[in-house]
């Protein structure tokens, strides 16, 4: 760190030293003075970048496209995604998350489609199930994700063979993101901010409540977050 404040230089030891500082005391750090409030802003400007975040998904220039359905739509990333990019961590093989209401749909494909992204159904079954989500109010459709509030899922895998879930949601996305099994996955990331939820219990103290809801898949999901 003594290099850090006098040489007034960002190297890739100060980040490994930062990132494990509760944000708390990092700002209380960047208050100090100037050069330790350049260095801790350098250093927050790289660990929230998140078009370097979901580089493995989308190339830059459609990582922007993907940021403007965002803006237009209130799609939100959420679950384990948005838990890794807030806490510095990295779950292998985990799913890039996303949660939109389900009448834009069709944007999503097509966004999804032009990035060139595979789904796991055919055009014909696509075709169908967009058909039915535009009916004024759309029952779940046969293998859904599971809880309250979301209709059914689309599976996406890109060349590099990174896979995405688009949840589509009967009303708002956050109304099914209010839903989870565990309070240490409700952070969401919208195009302009990411909030936790509950960011004390989660990155401070490290504890959750659950919700109990006897789904299998949830009671999996929440063994792989207390590892």
């Amino acid at each position: 760190m003594f290099c850090l404040l006098t040489c007034h230089r960002i190297s890739p030891a100060d980040d490994l030293i930062l990132r494990d500082i509760l944000p708390e005391p990092l700002i209380t750090f960047s208050q100090a003075n100037s050069i330790t409030n350049r260095v801790i802003t350098d250093f927050q400007k790289r660990a929230y970048n998140i078009a370097a975040f979901l580089s493995p998904f989308f190339t830059e220039v459609q990582y922007y496209s993907f940021w403007g359905l965002q803006a237009i739509t209130g799609l939100l990333i959420s679950r384990s995604t948005a838990l890794q990019f807030l806490d510095h961590t990295y779950y292998k093989g985990s799913d890039l998350d996303l949660y939109v209401n389900h009448v834009f749909a069709r944007r999503v494909c097509f966004l999804f489609f032009c990035c060139a992204f595979c789904l796991d159904r055919s055009f014909l079954d696509l075709q169908t199930t967009l058909a039915e989500l535009n009916a004024p109010m759309p029952t779940p459709l046969p293998k859904q994700y599971g809880g309250p509030g979301i209709i059914c899922v689309l599976k996406y895998r890109n060349p590099s063979n990174m896979k995405v879930d688009v949840i589509l949601t009967r009303f708002t996305p956050l109304q099914a993101i209010l839903s989870f099994h565990s309070t240490c996955v409700m952070n969401v990331i919208s195009y302009a901010h990411a909030i936790s939820l509950y960011p004390r219990a989660t990155f401070v103290d490290h504890v959750a409540c659950h919700i109990e809801s006897g789904r299998m898949r949830d009671m999996n999901a929440i063994s792989k977050y207390k590892a």
